[in-house]
């Protein structure tokens, strides 16, 4: 299984997205620009389109987190598996909640909904530490090849940036 997984994420399908990714946040960083030089948005709307514009970038950076992700896994693939049994999929499948309801509480300004996520990215960082603290050597082990920080997980922390400026731009 590892093998097809490796065949399936070669190199240039990995530079092709990251690309992909590039292209996209230039896009719409390119029509925020041209929303703030045509039309000068005052007061609300100018919060909202600095909100996408930081948020386009904390979604570039998640990305490119994930092709990073994705060339450790290339290489994982490669060698012995780990010993450890590794909760990743709660904290990915928790991770893909903080992106799709910081989405939807950009889009509707809903104050609430970012209170929501920063309460999931709580969540994510405990399994994040409930990691380190069960696997801390075989994580951090150079022949793992898996290499953990011993803080918080990097999307959510992208996610938790774009949740409190948007619930800071509502009670200004």
């Amino acid at each position: 299984m590892l093998y097809a997984f490796r065949s399936i994420f070669n190199d240039s399908l990995l530079s092709s997205a990251s690309c992909s990714i590039d292209q996209k946040e230039n896009q719409i960083e390119e029509e925020c620009l041209k929303v703030l030089v045509l039309h000068h948005p005052v007061a609300n709307d100018l919060r909202f389109v600095i909100a996408v514009l930081k948020f386009n970038n904390d979604l570039e950076r998640m990305g490119d987190l994930a092709a990073n992700i994705a060339e450790r896994s290339i290489y994982l693939a490669s060698h012995e598996p780990l010993l450890a049994v590794l909760n990743f999929h709660r904290m990915a499948d928790g991770v893909q909640a903080m992106v799709s309801k910081s989405l939807d509480a950009l889009i509707r300004m809903d104050t609430k909904l970012a209170q929501i996520v920063l309460t999931l990215d709580d969540e994510i960082d405990d399994l994040n530490r409930e990691e380190n603290v069960y696997h801390p050597v075989r994580y951090n082990a150079p022949e793992s090849g898996v290499y953990k920080s011993g803080g918080a997980n990097p999307f959510s922390i992208s996610l938790s940036g774009t949740n409190r400026r948007l619930i800071y731009q509502h009670y200004r």
